[in-house]
């Protein structure tokens, strides 16, 4: 089975687990490459075989709703092609993490990126989604490598 199949249908499982309140996590103690980055005052990694970035450290407003782990995207990191696609997460306190599609080119791995995709829109005072939207602060995802850590 071609690694694009699985990641894909390890994608399709996080999604659901997701949307059934399940935390979505990655296991990231397997991986040989990672790629330290900051995002939006976080630091994430990112591991290219896998397909998935994950916060290291949570920037400080984020505690209590993102722990070290969660997964902010899952998908493909075609490093030879350089591009990105997949799913990212949206996160508030108290709800399941909400996916949407995400796209990226010009990824260089030791350069940065960005994720562009329509993102979830949830309702005042609640978890449900009332829409998406290409202008919200969470359409484009923004990266910036750290270095070593």
């Amino acid at each position: 089975m071609s690694s694009k199949i699985i990641t894909t249908v390890i994608a399709l499982g996080l999604t659901t687990a997701a949307s059934m309140g399940v935390a979505v996590r990655a296991n990231a103690a397997t991986d040989d490459v990672n790629l330290h980055l900051f995002h939006n005052g976080s630091v994430v990694t990112g591991y290219p075989e896998r397909g998935v970035i994950v916060y290291e450290d949570p920037k400080p407003s984020l505690r209590g709703t993102v722990a070290r782990g969660d997964v902010l995207f899952r998908g493909v990191i075609d490093t030879k092609h350089k591009r990105v696609h997949g799913t990212a997460y949206v996160f508030r306190r108290g709800c399941a993490p909400a996916p949407y599609a995400v796209t990226g080119t010009d990824f260089q791995g030791d350069s940065s990126f960005k994720l562009v995709g329509a993102a979830p829109v949830r309702a005042p005072h609640s978890c449900d989604i009332v829409g998406f939207s290409k202008t919200s602060g969470n359409a484009v995802l923004e990266f910036d490598p750290v270095g070593d850590l």
